[in-house]
């Protein structure tokens, strides 16, 4: 599974998540799912 997460200001709140269950290599799965 890969999941990405991310946060708003300096308190760390979570903004949201996205990801997979599916087996994935971790490069292909974060050029996928992360937030650039």
């Amino acid at each position: 599974p890969l999941f990405v997460t991310w946060t708003i200001g300096k308190d760390m709140r979570l903004r949201g998540c996205i990801g997979t269950f599916n087996a994935m290599h971790l490069h292909a799965g974060l050029r996928e799912y992360a937030v650039t």
